[in-house]
């Protein structure tokens, strides 16, 4: 899905706007301010009006739930609210079976991850060990070759269309390029 947007002022166009998303969730914005008297703080306005431009069209599609809705939950928080205990619920988390990101007070997450976790737990545990072997793939690619790019065989379709690359410090970035297959993977330096 692509939007776009400018700005007219009289015959003269301020900026271009060009927002995509996908069903996977992905989004992109990019802004092209053309005019160079905009102030910053018209820039400002500017990109706010285009995130929530996104951000809504995404909600509407039901690609994402309304702001409103979500929440930030530590381990101790999702135990309370859908049962289990924070060890069962740390374990996932450091399985990357529910994506977080690390805080100075721990792991966070927010209600959508947890729900779509107890939603397709079997969908999640396929995709997490396809996840792991990729991952392990790459690496061993990468300690063969010495290169930080490359294709290796896709744990999903099994072809070898896994298109990646590896920015050490464990950040992997790869996309199958199989047209029967969507399996990517973005690592940060917490799954391993």
């Amino acid at each position: 899905m692509t939007m776009k947007n400018e700005l007219k002022n009289g015959d003269r166009t301020d900026f271009h706007f060009y927002g995509n998303f996908s069903s996977t969730g992905w989004a992109s914005i990019n802004l092209i301010f053309i005019d160079e008297s905009l102030t910053d703080d018209n820039k400002r306005q500017i990109l706010a009006e285009a995130l929530a431009a996104v951000s809504k069209r995404m909600a509407n599609k039901g690609y994402v739930k309304s702001m409103r809705d979500l929440e930030l939950l530590s381990a101790s928080d999702i135990a309370t609210r859908y049962g289990g205990t924070k060890q069962y619920w740390d374990k996932l988390l450091r399985e990357g079976k529910i994506p977080y990101k690390k805080t100075s007070s721990g792991k966070i997450t927010t209600n959508v991850w947890v729900e779509g976790y107890l939603g397709n737990k079997e969908e999640v545990d396929k995709y997490i060990k396809a996840f792991k072997a990729a991952r392990k793939s790459i690496i061993n690619n990468y300690d063969q070759n010495r290169k930080s790019y490359g294709i290796v065989r896709c744990p999903y379709c099994r072809n070898k269309t896994l298109g990646y690359n590896y920015n050490r410090g464990d950040h992997i970035n790869a996309l199958c390029r199989s047209t029967d297959c969507n399996f990517k993977l973005d690592t940060q330096d917490d799954y391993t």
